[in-house]
């Protein structure tokens, strides 16, 4: 603000006429208006505003301390346009990991606040990284998650791991269903002998003798009298010799069995006599003789090797922003 130009001295007491009055309200109205807050904000500050205590009313201004405690250093926020807009540099950088001096003025506050908790060392500290990341809350009860500054997760890698399908294991086994055993067989008895005979052979020395008749044996026959023994068919027989006659009028002659030997009878064929036999082998087994094997609880399957899927595969769906830290 330049200074007001000097205004006429008016002595208190002395006549004059308004010349020097209107000249020095004509240097003050100048000066108000060019130099000083018009009350439309027409006029610029050109130095700080200090004011006094926390706004306690909406129309109360807010100082720094307590823009401050809103965003404190070390803030971050999404932010939805495609650049930083300029004017907020001195305020908000880019989580790019990008290395910054531990000197620069511009980063003084943010390293007093994580120091090299992102990466870097003796003069230098990195920024934190969030290209292509989100952020996941402190829990010191996980070892990946216990410290402020860890990384991990992947994009488009996928773990090793099992998938427990519902499934059961089949033991072999059997199942015995309640039946018979039926058969039928012909059985042969053997062959007869062929046909033949029987025959009686009699020596006709041990049979000879004689009888005899009283009287004369007109018409007697001399030769072929039968004679039936039991069942056996007749035998034949020959008389030995002549009729003789005794001193006291009887007659006698002499016999002897026929030495021809005679069949008994005569066999069948050969042949066989077939028996058919039937029936079941036992009483029917059991209807089951064990319970079918019960469905396991399942394994599991074989554990998938890490495979790589497509870029991003990982993650739900999202949308990019610029993630801003405060400075």
């Amino acid at each position: 603000m330049t200074a007001m130009p000097p205004l006429r001295t008016i002595v208190n007491g002395t006549p004059v006429d308004a010349t020097d009055p209107e000249f020095n309200f004509s240097v003050l109205e100048t000066h108000i208006n060019n130099e000083l807050i018009n009350r439309d904000g027409s006029v610029a500050m050109t130095g700080q505003l200090t004011l006094v205590g926390l706004p306690v009313s909406p129309n109360h201004a807010a100082n720094k301390a307590y823009v401050d405690s809103i965003f404190p250093v070390g803030s971050m926020i999404d932010y939805a346009a495609p650049t930083l807009e300029p004017g907020l540099e001195d305020i908000w950088a880019l989580c790019d990991g990008s290395l910054q001096s531990t000197t620069d003025p511009r980063f003084i506050a943010l390293f007093d606040r994580i120091g090299y908790a992102w990466g870097g060392a003796g003069g230098n500290f990195n920024l934190p990284d969030f290209r292509s990341k989100v952020s996941i809350g402190k829990n010191t009860g996980i070892v990946a998650h216990d410290t402020v500054g860890k990384v991990g997760g992947s994009a488009d890698s996928v773990a090793a791991h099992t998938h427990p399908m519902p499934h059961t294991h089949t033991i072999a086994h059997t199942h015995t269903i309640a039946h018979t055993h039926s058969f039928s067989d012909t059985v042969n008895t053997g062959n007869n002998s062929v046909g033949h005979t029987h025959n009686t052979d009699i020596d006709s020395t041990g049979v000879t003798g004689g009888f005899g008749v009283d009287g004369t044996p007109s018409g007697w026959p001399t030769t072929g009298i039968g004679v039936v023994y039991g069942d056996v068919a007749e035998l034949n027989f020959t008389y030995a010799g002549g009729w003789s006659r005794s001193p006291s009028g009887f007659f006698s002659n002499s016999l002897a069995v026929n030495p021809t030997s005679k069949a008994s009878g005569t066999q069948s064929a050969n042949h066989t006599h077939s028996v058919t036999v039937s029936g079941t082998t036992g009483g029917a087994s059991a209807a089951n003789t064990g319970a079918s094997s019960a469905a396991s609880s399942g394994g599991v399957s074989t554990p998938d090797t890490a495979s790589t899927g497509v870029d991003d595969g990982n993650y739900p769906p999202y949308g990019v922003v610029l993630k801003l830290i405060k400075l």
